[in-house]
């Protein structure tokens, strides 16, 4: 398996392209907007609420323009941070029923005390940033017995690796210059140096945003078999990136 190359981690240029992402289309994440995409992010918000479970402190890294933060239903301190203000500003607009606090923030270099939260969470946030050194500021931030959970774009999706050929793709799907889909092999030894127990990393999602409304029930059952075959589930669209401090 090809290893997954070094993140260039730039704030300015980062902040800059969700800022201008923001102002075109008013969110960040792409496909959000179709019926097959929202579906895609209760699906994901149903997973996440798994790691809730007797938490009282809550970090979202990344949270654009509230993509995921929209199914968030939870009634603790709640901190949703993002690089771009522009897309925080976007999340202040709406009131999701998490009502989270809003913060600009850099992943690399967060603004919290050790050991604050129990648990971290996002959604296509970890292929913008370097590996290594945002998996120990989560471990830092983290409480011992925190958990952590991420969805993450998969390197091995056929889409995927075909755009990152085809300027007009890319250029469709909002993607950055410098970000790079995820490893989940590179990954998942990654968080388990980074002090981690219980680290899993496991392909899902053959949602595409794309699907017709009509065809969504036959493509969720359809994924799920997909999901649990060998080989075949490396070309899942994302990666569940998990684990526990």
């Amino acid at each position: 398996m090809p290893t997954q190359q070094a993140v260039s981690h730039n704030p300015t240029a980062q902040a800059e392209h969700f800022d201008k992402l923001a102002e075109e289309r008013g969110y960040a994440q792409w496909g959000r907007e179709t019926a097959a995409g929202r579906r895609r992010l209760e699906r994901r918000a149903r997973l996440l609420s798994q790691c809730f479970a007797g938490s009282q402190r809550i970090l979202e890294l990344g949270c654009g323009a509230g993509s995921l933060t929209q199914f968030v239903d939870y009634t603790g301190c709640y901190v949703a941070t993002d690089i771009s203000k522009a897309q925080l500003d976007l999340v202040r607009l709406k009131g999701f029923r998490s009502d989270p606090a809003a913060l600009q923030a850099d992943v690399m270099k967060l603004p919290f005390p050790n050991g604050l939260f129990d648990v971290v969470f996002g959604n296509g946030i970890l292929h913008h940033v370097d590996l290594r050194l945002v998996s120990a500021e989560i471990h830092r931030v983290l409480r011992p017995g925190g958990r952590f959970w991420f969805a993450e774009p998969n390197r091995f999706n056929p889409e995927l690796i075909f755009a990152r050929y085809c300027e007009p793709l890319k250029k469709s799907l909002g993607q950055s210059e410098d970000e790079v889909p995820i490893n989940r092999f590179r990954a998942r030894t990654v968080f388990t140096e980074a002090g981690f127990s219980s680290v899993s990393a496991e392909p899902f999602d053959w949602l595409h945003p794309a699907v017709p409304p009509a065809l969504i029930g036959i493509f969720e059952a359809t994924g799920k078999v997909l999901e649990k075959c060998p080989l075949i589930k490396e070309l899942s669209g994302n990666i569940c990136l998990t684990g526990r401090k």
